[in-house]
Order: C-alpha cells, then structure tokens, then sequence
C-alpha cells in the first residue's frame, strides 16, 4: 500500500531536477553579462580618463612653455634697463668726479691765495685771529691739494715694487693724508669759534689770549688727527696678490669694524658739531644783548665782531652740511654690514662734497668779510 506514496514523491523529485539546473544556469549567464557589462563600462571610462589626463598634461606644458617665455622676456627687459641704469650712473660719476677736480683745483688756488690777503689784514684782525684764519687757509688748501690728486688719479695706481705699493697703498690710497687735513682742519673750526666766544662772551679775558694759546690748542688738535689716521689705516689692506682695496666689514670683525667708525664719527663729525652749536648759541644770544645796550664807538666794535662771527658760523654750518654726508653713510653702510663701493654715485658725491667744504672758506671771506674785500680791492688796484 505504500509504494504509490512512495513513487508519487519520486515522480516529483525526477521532475523538479531539470528546473534547478535551469535557474542556477539562468543565473551564471546573467552574472557573466553583468560582468562583461562592468568591465566595458570601466574600459569606457579608463579611456576617457586617459584623455582626459593628455589634455590636462598638454595645458600644462603649453602653460610652462609661456612662462618661460615670459620669464626670458621679463629677463632681456631687465637686462636692458641695468645697461641704462649702469649707463646713467656711469655718466653721473663722471661728470662728478670732473666737477670735483674743478672745485679741487680752484679751492687750492683760492686758498693760497687768501693767505696773501690774511697778511694785509694784520691790522684789522687780532694776532689770534691771524693766525687760525691763515692755519685754516694752509689745512684747506692742502686736502683741496689731495683731494684733486685723488680725483685725478687713476684709483689703486702702482709703481711696479710691491713695497713702494705697499706703502702707498697705507699712506696715499687709503686717504689718510686727505682726511688728517680734514680733521685738523675741522678741529680749527674750534679754534675760531673759541677766539670768537672768549672775545665777546669774556672780554677782558681776551687780552690773555695769547698766539702762545692758539699754538697749544693746535698741538692738542693732533690727537683726534692721529686717531683718525690709525683708524684709516687700519680700514686698508694689502694682499699677496699685490692688490689695494679697503676692507669691509664682512673681512673684519663686526663690532670692532662699528665700534671704529662710531668713534670715527664721533671724532670727525659729532663731537665737533655739537661743540660749534653750543659755542655760537651763546655767541649769538650775547651780541643780541650786547646790540640793544651798547650805543656810538661800542656799536662799532660789536659791529666788527659780529660780522667775525657770523663768518664763523657760516664757515661751521658749511662743514656741516657737506661732511655730515660722507662720515654718516660711511657709518650706517658698516652698521648694516655692507660693502662700500668706491665706484658708486654716492661716494662721488661725498668727495664733491667735501671738495666744497675745503674751497668754500674764501669765498665766506670776501661775503662776510668788508675788511677781506678792501684789502683784495687795494691788491688788484696796486698792479
């Protein structure tokens, strides 16, 4: 009674099998469709990857192609406008340094020649007077002298003997005999302003100020003179290659290069400035007082000092103006730890400069001096 039962289910079993394989076969060719659909979908896309990366590669060698040329053109532009640049300045220094051979040749003449006038003024002029005024004709004609010679001369000459190149290399090319002039001859600017504060300030202490004064205050005036001129020295070198040049503050060390120049400034430009301020301060304010008191023969006096004074003060503001500029970018080019360049406009224009502060004294003199005038009226009238 059992085996219907039992070959119904195995009926049922022999007719599904053929269903099974067909789904799991529907399904394999379903999966590998799939499949090759992915993969020619990312073939799609990897290719238009590739593209797209070409082009971006392309874009950015166009893009550094343009910057180079742009970059070569910015550069022959740059190139053309340092050639013009180096062309004006070049010009500059050489219509400089012939100006500063003129006024060097003509401040050496004048000078000199004022000399000869101090003389015929030995009658207007108090023995002390005299004597500043013509060591103040003598310093300034001798750096206008060196300072021609300098401008002159081809720069670093030599002579063929390493030891006669040597010392000139110490003594000449440093400019030590220049600025020893220089500074002997500021300090006598001193000398002035002191003859000036005692004879209107003090009085009837002048007639103790004696030439035997002057003479001493001049033999004091060699200690700034030798201080400048070791510092100078010191600043110059000559190498085995038989090469001059002046050291900079990269070949020497720093702080004692600084500390120098500020001593050097000090000596040089301020000390004395500071000095001629507070002495003709004071001048000033007494010959004010002295003008609203003082009436008849003592008008007269005062008159004659002022007019001494106020070529003082002239010939002090002068010294001023035109050194200031060359100790002071001399000092701020060593504090920043520079190089100066001898060939450059700026140092040009310091030595023109201090061309003018030696050769401008005379000129002071006939401005603010009548009895300067008359005595140079009556010399050219005699012959």
């Amino acid at each position: 009674m059992k085996r219907p039962h039992v070959f119904f289910l195995t009926s049922l079993k022999l007719a599904g099998e053929p269903d099974g394989e067909f789904d799991e076969q529907q399904t394999a060719t379903g999966r590998n469709s799939a499949i090759t659909g992915t993969t020619g979908d990312l073939r799609g896309e990897g290719s238009q990857g590739l593209n797209e990366t070409e082009t971006v590669l392309s874009t950015i060698e166009m893009t550094e192609t343009t910057s180079i040329a742009a970059i070569e053109t910015l550069n022959n532009v740059t190139q053309v406008g340092n050639t013009s640049e180096k062309l004006v300045m070049q010009a500059g220094q050489t219509i400089l340094k012939y100006v500063q051979v003129g006024v060097a040749s003509v401040g050496c003449s004048l000078n000199f020649a004022s000399l000869v006038i101090l003389k015929k003024c030995s009658e207007s002029l108090s023995s002390t007077m005299l004597l500043i005024m013509s060591v103040q004709a003598v310093l300034d004609g001798l750096a206008c002298l060196c300072g021609f010679l300098l401008a002159a001369a081809p720069r670093f000459w030599k002579t063929g003997q390493w030891y006669v190149d040597a010392m000139f290399c110490y003594i000449w090319h440093s400019q030590v005999i220049y600025w020893a002039f220089v500074t002997f001859s500021t300090y006598n600017l001193l000398q002035i302003a002191r003859d000036r504060l005692i004879s209107i300030c003090y009085p009837l202490q002048y007639s103790s100020f004696t030439t035997g004064k002057v003479r001493k205050g001049l033999l004091l005036m060699l200690i700034p003179t030798c201080f400048q001129i070791v510092t100078t020295m010191l600043m110059a070198e000559y190498d085995s290659s038989g090469q001059c040049k002046m050291k900079d503050s990269s070949e020497v060390c720093h702080i004692v290069c600084i500390t120098f120049n500020v001593l050097y400034w000090f000596t040089l430009y301020g000390i004395p400035v500071v000095t001629l301020i507070c002495i003709y301060t004071r001048v000033v304010l007494t010959l004010k007082q002295r003008a609203q008191l003082q009436l008849g023969s003592s008008a007269v006096i005062t008159q004659a000092s002022t007019e001494l004074a106020r070529t003082g003060i002239i010939v002090s503001s002068i010294f001023m103006l035109t050194m200031g500029w060359d100790v002071t970018y001399v000092l701020i080019t060593h504090i920043e730890g520079g190089e100066i360049d001898l060939a450059s406009l700026l140092v040009a224009v310091a030595g023109l400069l201090s061309a003018l502060n030696c050769a401008s004294n005379p000129i002071v003199y006939v401005i603010t001096l009548p009895v300067f005038r008359r005595k140079i009226t009556t010399l050219f009238c005699q012959h």
